[in-house]
């Protein structure tokens, strides 16, 4: 119930935040910390657990019953990745390349120029 009181004086725009009101709204950027910090950490067990997990599942597919299939994965998908990281080695296109020739971008320049007093 504090932290709601004092959460709620924080987002209190009207008085300034100084004497008793300044200490209360300080102890609730204390509760925020901790709230966020606890849901951020929350989200990031639970993106721990679902990559134990699959790592589980690639353990238990690795045996001889499954055909190492494991392996198999591992060895496409390095095999694509290999593959992707040398193939079109060429300068990446991009819209910005040739700004100079765009009309707009030559006005731009033309008042800029007449402003500076440069024309």
């Amino acid at each position: 119930m504090i932290s709601i009181i004092s959460e709620i004086y924080y987002f209190f725009f009207s008085n300034e935040h100084t004497g008793s009101f300044g200490k209360v709204t300080r102890v609730s950027i204390y509760f925020f910390m901790i709230s966020f910090g606890a849901s951020f950490g929350f989200a990031v067990m639970g993106r721990i657990s679902l990559l134990i997990g699959r790592f589980v599942d690639l353990i238990d597919y690795s045996g001889a019953q499954y055909h190492h299939a494991t392996l198999w994965v591992l060895v496409i998908m390095v095999a694509l990745l290999r593959y992707s990281a040398f193939t079109d080695k060429g300068k990446p296109e991009t819209e910005m390349e040739n700004i100079q020739d765009y009309p707009a971008f030559k006005e731009l320049i033309a008042e800029m120029r007449k402003v500076q007093g440069l024309d």
